[in-house]
């Protein structure tokens, strides 16, 4: 019976050492995890931190790349492609479009032997108004009947629907009475001998 009773015993004994190994086992492990969990919690924090670094310095690269690529555009642009006036290009782009020209050693303008350039004298004018001066300009007194010789003569080129040449002439009168010449005047877009007439002219 006592023995039995002991036999009993010595087993629950080493029962409860084997528990208590195993417990002492699960405990180390249980410690284990603990660390490992630590060790990445801390692992993740950093990861943490330095994605949020990292978001942070491609939004400023994106936002700098934004403000470069914008500048760009607006470096590209100029006269010859935008509506910008030539004065705001840029100097660089200005003197590259437009080389400096060298010197020929020519005076400026028409050169010796140079025929010239002007409007040619129409031999059929649309139209011609004489300039009678009314009165003599020396004494006043009246012109209207006296006879009348062609002084000089001006042509305005104008431009209605079609182009018109209206020839005006100034005439001379003789003053009867104290023998005086007088010359009729010009309208005033008589500017010349040939002229563009007010409607051609810009206002």
């Amino acid at each position: 019976m006592v023995t039995s009773v002991q036999s009993q015993l010595d087993a629950v004994l080493a029962r409860v050492t084997e528990l208590n190994g195993r417990c002492a086992q699960l405990e180390r492990e249980n410690k284990k995890l603990r660390d490992v969990n630590r060790s990445q919690y801390r692992q993740i924090q950093t990861l943490t931190k330095e994605n949020a670094r990292l978001k942070s310095t491609v939004e400023k690269q994106a936002a700098r790349i934004a403000e470069l690529e914008s500048k760009l555009l607006l470096a590209s642009k100029d006269s010859t492609t935008s509506s910008k006036p030539p004065s705001s290009d840029d100097p660089q782009q200005r003197k590259n479009r437009y080389p400096k020209r060298h010197r020929s050693g020519l005076l400026p303008g028409g050169q010796h032997g140079h025929d010239g350039a002007k409007r040619d004298w129409s031999t059929t004018p649309d139209s011609v108004t004489k300039h009678a001066p009314v009165a003599c300009g020396k004494c006043g007194h009246g012109l209207s009947t006296t006879p009348s010789t062609v002084g000089e003569k001006r042509q305005v080129v104008d431009v209605v629907v079609t182009t018109t040449t209206a020839e005006h002439q100034v005439l001379i009168k003789q003053c009867p009475c104290c023998n005086h010449a007088t010359t009729g005047e010009f309208p005033r877009e008589a500017t010349g001998t040939v002229c563009f007439g007010p409607g051609v002219k810009a206002p």
